[in-house]
């Protein structure tokens, strides 16, 4: 029994155990030797399907680099095509200087650019001399235009041409409108009236409206309680959408030219829609040139749109027009004829007012003219054309020279 024992014992932990490496392999050990051939074989399987996905693994990898690579490349030409096209840099020609408040003068400088492009830069608001030493660190010119200041601070610019970000060739010219504190002194230098008082006429032509109205009260007439809003808004083109303020602007600066022709001196309230003037300040400018006559550039309405055609008003029915009614209705008279004639337009005679400030305030004989009805549509298509605005204006001249003359 205790052989049997030990017999077993040994075979438990002997060098028959088929698991333990150098058994004898006469005995049950033959088994682990059958065992190394397969696992040699399937070694060899595990790494030739590895070598074989990498294989097919390896050129995806190089064309996924690849793509990348040509992703970045059209990226980066596009943003330089982009800067390009934002810089407006063409081959042989100097990057554009541009003009701004604080570093114009040192952007010039840096660039060392003699010839060339700049944009305007923003001059409304600023005063008349700010705008002339900015523009000059841009090497570009300024014709400065006076209009009266009416609720403006003097010296302020009010408007400009060329706009705010055009682009000009150096040593160009800005037209720039500034608030005068001389309300007479309203148009441009040939046209001072001051320097022409000495001529035979003197007429003040009011283009009316403004850009932005101004619906604060003055008083209807001198001395009066009842008060009116200072500047109205504009009629609005039914079909154009044309405003009354950039009709009567086109129509009284052709007017002028027409006028001045005749040897006649022009003073202009207005030459510019940026401004804020009252219509009792227009009146008063008229009166301080002394004006032969005062005429105001206006376009009709009515709630009708069929109503159309063309008609002179002129003050009357109370005590400060008086003075001037009987002038002033000769004058409308001679105008309307002459207007009516040159346009072909509907004749809707005269008509007397005694309601509004700019005829009341006014010492010198007025007249209003409506140039035709922005509410009916074919005469709002007629007045957007120049063609047209022309053809009022000569005609006003006539009737105008009629009046002077008589």
């Amino acid at each position: 029994m205790l052989a049997g024992r030990a017999r077993s014992s040994t075979v438990e932990q002997g060098t028959h155990n088929p698991l333990v490496a150098g058994s004898n392999p006469a005995g049950p050990t033959s088994a682990a030797s059958r065992w190394a051939p397969r696992r040699c074989e399937i070694g060899r399987r595990i790494e030739r399907r590895i070598r074989a996905k990498d294989a097919k693994v390896k050129p995806l990898r190089w064309l996924v680099a690849g793509g990348l690579v040509v992703v970045a490349l059209v990226g980066a030409v596009a943003l330089s095509a982009r800067w390009r096209a934002e810089h407006r840099v063409t081959v042989g020609e100097a990057p554009p200087a541009t003009v701004g408040v604080a570093v114009a003068s040192e952007s010039v400088e840096a660039s060392g650019v003699v010839a060339g492009r700049v944009e305007v830069p923003n001059l409304v608001g600023m005063t008349l001399d700010e705008a002339k030493a900015l523009l000059a660190t841009g090497g570009l010119a300024v014709r400065a235009l006076a209009s009266p200041a009416g609720e403006t601070t003097p010296g302020v610019v009010l408007d400009q041409d060329p706009a705010l970000g055009t682009i000009v060739g150096r040593g160009g010219t800005v037209s720039v409108w500034y608030a005068s504190s001389d309300s007479v002194a309203a148009t441009s230098a040939p046209n001072d009236p001051d320097a022409a008082r000495g001529g035979r006429f003197v007429v003040c032509i009011d283009p009316g409206h403004q850009d932005k109205p101004n619906l604060a009260r003055e008083p209807i007439g001198p001395g009066a309680t009842e008060t009116v809003p200072k500047c109205a808004a504009g009629v609005t083109g039914v079909v154009t959408g044309q405003s009354e303020p950039e009709v009567a602007l086109a129509i009284a600066l052709d007017l002028k030219r027409a006028v001045e022709e005749r040897g006649v001196t022009v003073v202009l309230t207005r030459t510019t829609n940026a401004v804020d003037i009252s219509n009792a300040e227009r009146a008063r400018i008229a009166n301080e040139c002394g004006a032969d006559l005062f005429v105001r550039i206006h376009a009709g309405s009515d709630t009708n749109g069929d109503v159309s055609g063309v008609r002179t008003l002129y003050p009357a029915g109370n005590e400060w027009v008086a003075p001037i009614s009987s002038a002033s209705r000769a004058a409308a008279q001679a105008i309307q004829r002459a207007l009516a004639d040159a346009t072909g337009a509907q004749d809707r005679g005269t008509a007397s007012r005694s309601d509004l400030a700019g005829f009341n305030w006014s010492r010198v004989p007025a007249v209003l003219v409506e140039c035709g009805c922005l509410t009916n549509p074919v005469e709002d298509r007629r007045l957007a054309t120049e063609a047209y605005r022309s053809a009022v204006a000569r005609g006003i001249c006539a009737g105008v020279l009629q009046y002077l003359e008589d």
